[in-house]
């Protein structure tokens, strides 16, 4: 008997150890496609700045440009 509740405790820790790297992989998952979101605003807003930047150069005199 002893050695049956032995295995079936660790049984259970690797079947919570299988869990923990679910959840982790999970997590994992999750904050990459959040970077992913993330990236893809700031490009976005980087742009808006760009084309903002672009904007203002071009209504500028060529004298202030040199």
């Amino acid at each position: 008997m002893p050695s049956l509740s032995i295995t079936h405790i660790y049984f259970e820790q690797y079947e919570s150890c299988i869990g923990l790297v679910g959840d982790l992989t999970n997590y994992a998952g999750t904050y990459t496609e959040l970077w992913n979101e993330t990236t893809v605003i700031q490009q976005s807003q980087f742009n808006i700045i760009l084309i903002k930047v672009a904007a203002i150069i071009v209504k500028l005199p060529i004298s202030l440009m040199y």
